[in-house]
Parts: structure tokens; C-alpha cells; sequence
């Protein structure tokens, strides 16, 4: 989004854009400083007993840039409820270094352009071939250690394993 233009710009990767929901809520405007904390995310849930109690929050100290409205994707959400989303956005690479899983990703979101939605058949196989080629695109370049799997092979019983960082493979 244009809003988000200035983290091209290295310095300003202190800066954070909020929408406006969690501005009222706040209270804030552009130049305030907020403190955002947030979790690390763990191969093992927390709520288990091997989860990692400690070291689990991340604090960062960020400057308001820019509150994001309705039309500028400001109450973008996965969820179907009615409540109105308190979204803060950051650069990813600010984000994922923050968390220590610089390069990493959990979610890909794709916007097809005008998929004729009258035409449920054409909207089928515009959003078909769509799936296609992003799969195609991601199979090009993703490996096993994308998804936190990697291949065992043991010799001495001739066989090949495949095992999850996470303590349960979903």
C-alpha cells in the first residue's frame, strides 16, 4: 500500500501504521511512540508441558507513521466477525528479525484481479488457474525446511523418515 512506501527507506524501520479503530482506542496520532509487545512463536506451543515459559515477549519501541483508514486496507482481517479489527502494521523484515525468524513467513495472501464473480464458472476457473500457477511458483523455490519438515533417512533399517520442528505435525 502507499502508506507503506517509507519502509523502503532503512531508517525508517522504527516506524509503525495503525488503523484507525486502534488510533481512537489509543488515543494516537502520527509522531506518538507506542510499545508493542509480541510473542515469540515457539515449535512447541507454550501451553504445553515442554513448551518455553520464558524469553516468550518481544518488546519494541515504534513511532506512529501513519493511521490507515477503511480505504487504504485499514480494517483488513481473516476472521468472519463483525468486530472491528485493531490492526498495527510493521515492516516484515522488522517484524521477523524482531522475533529471530528473519526470511520466514506464516501466511501468503493473493488478490486476483476482477474474477467476474456473476460468472460463477468463469469465477471458478480464473480462481483455478490462479491456485495453479501460485502453486506452481511456490513449488519452484519452496523446500521441506520452509515448513519446518525435513527428510531422516536411516541406512541401517532402510528407511526415510519425514520429521516436524513442531512437536505435533498438523
Amino acid at each position: 500500500p502507499p502508506w507503506a512506501a517509507e519502509w523502503e527507506n532503512p531508517n525508517s524501520s522504527d516506524s509503525i501504521a495503525i488503523n484507525e479503530q486502534l488510533a481512537r482506542e489509543l488515543h494516537a496520532a502520527p509522531g506518538d511512540t507506542l510499545i508493542v509487545r509480541l510473542e515469540k512463536p515457539s515449535e512447541i506451543p507454550r501451553e504445553a508441558v515442554l513448551g518455553r515459559k520464558d524469553d516468550h515477549l518481544v518488546t519494541l519501541r515504534l513511532t506512529v507513521s501513519h493511521i490507515v483508514g477503511t480505504a487504504e486496507f485499514g480494517n483488513f482481517k481473516l476472521d468472519a466477525t463483525q468486530r472491528a479489527p485493531r490492526n498495527a502494521f510493521l515492516p516484515l523484515d522488522r517484524l521477523a528479525s524482531a522475533v529471530g525468524h528473519a526470511d520466514h513467513a506464516n501466511t501468503i495472501i493473493v488478490s486476483a484481479p476482477e474474477l467476474n464473480r456473476s460468472d460463477s464458472n468463469v469465477a471458478a476457473a480464473k480462481t483455478t488457474f490462479i491456485l495453479n500457477c501460485l502453486q506452481k511458483a511456490l513449488g519452484s523455490v519452496s523446500q521441506l525446511d520452509d515448513y519446518g519438515l525435513r527428510l531422516r533417512t536411516d541406512k541401517t533399517r532402510d528407511t526415510i523418515s519425514l520429521e516436524s520442528r513442531r512437536m505435533v505435525l498438523e
